[in-house]
Order: structure tokens, then C-alpha cells, then sequence
């Protein structure tokens, strides 16, 4: 039997959450005057105004362009009428001023603006023709158009995942949802909701996100949940940690956990009478006051009949933050459940940025 690798804590702002990454076309700012960051081709260092001049949603159309006589291939881009609004008065307002193409953090390109554009449709320039396809495959991606992940009958795009045809989740249809259920005509007061999914691991036909999501009724105050949720991809059901390991191994390594010792020993907590996973959970929630839930774990390896996981439980901290724990352990698999782990499609906790791995060490 394997003990615990590691315990992990860290706090993430549920409004501020871990995936705040910048991505769209941003105004190129003075010195000190908005987000430091680095350009991928040329490795300057540049600031961009951190309020984008359009969203990456408000492109309708990336394709090839013209080849320029240094060989070099243009992106043509072309937005839909909001963004296109937005570029026309940015260019009217910012004559001799530079625009930032931004991806995930990353200044893709940086070109200089010096008349109105009108109609939607500009060329950025400079691009290779593998750097070119690049851009576009990623620009797709983050726009839904395209997934993140696909197998077979399963596909995972930005914000939404469905199996054959069917959602598993969709960041529109919660949207939807929210405004319909909070919707009133006889209030001046605005509605807002967001809701974002991060791919964390899959193992057969098991996939684990993690999840956001943030709203604000009519003149109400601000609301959010954050957390982790483990289903069988094939049915939509939740699955439980317990499916893959003996139950008297977790609760034997749960006990040892250095971090858990550590709480006991605070709270004057008896670690002998743990003896089941409900007394695991009646830990974290009476006891500790946090939350944890059977599918609230995901997978960071396999080997020789060995699974890594991180079960996660969550407090809430007020002022809309919550703390994510993430405890890691090693547990042999149960033998039923042995074949799923050799599947070539399997991925782990690492492979998409999420918020578990911001600190983690990716065992």
C-alpha cells in the first residue's frame, strides 16, 4: 500500500479565479500603465490595457491571408457587429496606437493602428505558415468552435462538453437558465452570470472539471460557487472516488495524512473513530466546516497498478473566496477497474491549465 505524496492549500477568489487569464485584442498601454507582459515571437516586454478593445468571442472568422514578399502569411480576421463597432470607434479615438493580439496570457502579436477600420475585416501580418495555423487552431478553440478534447463520440470545447450530441455542461445553457429563472420587468437593476469549466483528468470513460460560476440577481447581492465534480462522460452521472479504490485503504491513508494529523491534533479531533469514508466526509464538514463530496477528486497518474489522485474539499471564506484542499494520495486500483487506466486517451491533472495546478507539482 501507498501512503500520502502530498498535501496542498491554497485560496482561490472566486471572481479572480485562476483561469483570469487575458485573451482577446487589447490596447498596448505606456510604461507602468497596465498588465506587464511578454511577447511570444520577440520575448519584449510590453503593457496591455487590461479592459480588451473587443472580445475573442466577437471573431466570427479567422483565415489565411495574403503572403507578403518576405514570405510571411496575414491572418484575415472578421468580427461580428459588436466587435466591429467596437474597432471602428477604437481606431476613430486612438489614431498611431497598437493593438495586442492576446492568447492565454501571451502576446501573439502587436500591431500599430493608424486609421479608422471599418467593416469588421483587418489583416494582422508576420506569421509563418505553422505559426499561422497555430493561431487559428487556438483562436478556434477558445471561441468554441472547435474542442480541446475529442474522443470518439465525447468532445470537451471551451465552457461546454457533450457525448453524442447530449451536454454535460454548457456555460450558455446555464446563462439561459439563470436569466430566465431571475428575469423581472419592473427592475432597472442589471442581471449578470458567467460560469467557466476546466478539462482536470480522464480515465476510460471517467472525467473529471472544475468549475466557476459567479451571478447577480436583479438589485441582489453577488453570488458564486466553485468546486470539482467526477462523472461517467456516457450517462452524465456522478461517480464516487470509492468506485476505483478498497474503502479501508483510503481510510488508512486518509488517517496518516500529515496535513490531517496536523488538524486533528488542533481541533482535538479522535482519528480512531474515522472508520468509513461517510466518517471522512463528517470530518471535513462537522468538524472542519468544509465541504468535500464523493466525485470531488481527479486522477495526476498511474503506474504499475498505482493511481495518483487529489481529493478536494472546499471552504468558503466570505467575500466571495473560497479555499480549495487538495489532499494527494496513492492508492492501488481496484482490479475491475485496472483496464480503464491503459487507455492511450487517458489524461491527468496538468495536461489543461486549471485551478488545481497553479501550485502543484503534477504528481
Amino acid at each position: 500500500m501507498r501512503f500520502t505524496l502530498f498535501s496542498i492549500v491554497f485560496i482561490t477568489s472566486v471572481f479572480c479565479f485562476s483561469q483570469n487569464e487575458l485573451s482577446g485584442f487589447y490596447q498596448v498601454g505606456k510604461k507602468d500603465h497596465g498588465k506587464l507582459m511578454t511577447e511570444l515571437e520577440t520575448g519584449d516586454q510590453i503593457y496591455v490595457i487590461q479592459k480588451p478593445v473587443f472580445e475573442l468571442n466577437e471573431v466570427s472568422v479567422v483565415q489565411s491571408g495574403s503572403i507578403g514578399f518576405d514570405g510571411k502569411i496575414s491572418l484575415l480576421f472578421e468580427l461580428v457587429a459588436s466587435g466591429s463597432e467596437k474597432l471602428r470607434i477604437f481606431s476613430k479615438n486612438n489614431p498611431a496606437s497598437q493593438l495586442a493580439l492576446v492568447l492565454e496570457d501571451k502576446v501573439i502579436s502587436n500591431a500599430w493602428v493608424h486609421n479608422e477600420i471599418t467593416g469588421g475585416r483587418f489583416e494582422l501580418s508576420g506569421f509563418n505558415i505553422k505559426k499561422s495555423k497555430a493561431v487559428k487552431h487556438k483562436i478556434d478553440q477558445l471561441t468554441g468552435k472547435i474542442p480541446i478534447f475529442l474522443k470518439e463520440k465525447f468532445k470537451v470545447y471551451k465552457n461546454r462538453a457533450e457525448y453524442k450530441g447530449e451536454a454535460r455542461y454548457s456555460s450558455q445553457t446555464d446563462y439561459e437558465v439563470f436569466m430566465a429563472k431571475e428575469a423581472t420587468d419592473d427592475s432597472d437593476c442589471e442581471l449578470n452570470y458567467s460560469s467557466n469549466y476546466y478539462l482536470l483528468s480522464l480515465v476510460g470513460n471517467f472525467y473529471s472539471y472544475e468549475y466557476n460560476k459567479s451571478s447577480e440577481s436583479a438589485c441582489g447581492p453577488m453570488d458564486s460557487t466553485l468546486g470539482l465534480r467526477s462523472i461517467d462522460y456516457t450517462t452524465g452521472h456522478e461517480v464516487n472516488v470509492l468506485d476505483f479504490f478498497n474503502e479501508d485503504d483510503f481510510v488508512t491513508v486518509f488517517k496518516k495524512d500529515t496535513w490531517v494529523v496536523e488538524r486533528a491534533s488542533s481541533f482535538k479531533i479522535d482519528l480512531s473513530v474515522i472508520k468509513s469514508f461517510d466518517h471522512i466526509l463528517h470530518f471535513f464538514k462537522a468538524d472542519l466546516g468544509l465541504v468535500a463530496l464523493p466525485n470531488s477528486f481527479c486522477f495526476t497518474g498511474f503506474e504499475k497498478g498505482i493511481a495518483k489522485f487529489r481529493f478536494v474539499a472546499l471552504e468558503y471564506m466570505g467575500y466571495n473566496h473560497s479555499r480549495h484542499l487538495q489532499l494527494g494520495f496513492e492508492l492501488p486500483v481496484k482490479k475491475e477497474m485496472l483496464p480503464l487506466f491503459e487507455e492511450s486517451s487517458n489524461f491527468y491533472l496538468g495536461k489543461y491549465k486549471n485551478g488545481l495546478v497553479r501550485v502543484a507539482d503534477n504528481h
